[in-house]
């Protein structure tokens, strides 16, 4: 028989066993989701010459992903309200490894930017729901462990990604990278197949409902707390390629904790919470790497670590405050 959660049940209820085989095979999507991003990172040389664009124009498969990623956290919940929550992440599973065919077999630049648009759909789309489904799956003592599980998946995908497409690349090309991702993808699609249960959609999601969180100022100071630590964390990752096992090891429970907060500050309104949340860390992502990169260019690799601590040290203040307004 089907099991089938609902919204009211945001916590299976009682002594009722976490289905951790689901959680684990989310946690999967979420390493491989994590590692299409920013697989182009190591390949964009390859790439650039085999499709006879500039490096420059490479990385644009890295910024239509992103750009995609926000529309989707901030519009994709509401497009799909009425629909089954576990065909939901079955639909971005089948448009991730969609994506990576795209790609690999992209005769041209625009089909690749088609496929990376496609993964930043999957990314968007799913993400905005990272936190209302382990909410929705564990019982309210394995919450934490869930969100962290899930989790796990990114901070594999962020430490492992950049170097192991490079290795990839060298071996078997940047198609054949690519294309690696496929037969994963489509394992992990039959794994949700099997296990994951059934989620109904109860609750309405908009953009509007979203930015409308904005006006608890708990949540709102929150935010602001992950948007600092986010800048801080991404700007201080583009140049420390040498340290991204220790810096993945201390960054990891950022999103964790705050994930985790959010569930207990908003437990109704955790997929608008989720898409809003998203859509910042994208946009963190960007101008981070941006900011980071100017500053590098401009004094110094010092100075890229005095603004991720400076940003970091202001979201643990601001995070202070939201604590004790919680």
């Amino acid at each position: 028989m089907a099991i089938e959660l609902t919204l009211d049940e945001t916590a299976l209820t009682g002594g009722a066993a976490t289905p951790w085989a689901a959680v684990s095979c989310l946690s999967l999507f979420t390493f491989l989701l994590m590692g299409l991003e920013f697989l182009p990172v190591s390949l964009l040389t390859p790439i650039a010459r085999d499709l006879s664009v500039s490096e420059g124009q490479a990385g644009m498969a890295i910024t239509v992903s992103g750009a995609f990623a926000v529309a989707t956290s901030l519009f994709g919940s509401a497009f799909l309200a009425t629909i089954d929550r576990r065909t939901v992440v079955l639909l971005y599973t089948a448009v991730f490894v969609a994506s990576s065919l795209a790609v690999a077999l992209a005769p041209n630049f625009i089909v690749l930017l088609v496929g990376r648009a496609l993964v930043g759909i999957a990314i968007g789309g799913f993400w905005s729901l990272s936190t209302a489904i382990p909410a929705r799956l564990a019982s309210s003592g394995d919450l934490a462990k869930a969100i962290a599980l899930l989790q796990g998946g990114t901070a594999f995908a962020l430490v492992l990604a950049a170097p192991l497409g490079s290795f990839l690349g060298g071996l078997i090309g940047w198609r054949d990278t690519f294309l690696v991702t496929v037969p994963i993808g489509v394992a992990a699609l039959v794994w949700q197949l099997l296990v994951v249960p059934s989620m109904p959609a109860t609750a309405t999601v908009s953009a509007a409902k979203m930015l409308g969180l904005l006006r608890d100022r708990t949540f709102a100071i929150g935010m602001a707390a992950t948007g600092l630590a986010l800048i801080g964390q991404n700007a201080l990752a583009a140049v420390t390629a040498s340290l991204l096992v220790i810096w993945g090891f201390f960054s990891t429970p950022i999103p964790v904790a705050w994930n985790a907060w959010m569930a207990d500050i908003v437990p109704g309104e955790l997929e608008a919470a989720g898409g809003l949340q998203v859509a910042l860390i994208q946009l963190a992502i960007a101008g981070s790497a941006f900011a980071g990169g100017m500053l590098f260019d401009a004094a110094g690799w010092w100075s890229t670590f005095l603004l991720a601590a400076c940003l970091l040290a202001g979201s643990a203040v601001v995070a202070a405050l939201a604590s004790r307004r919680a």
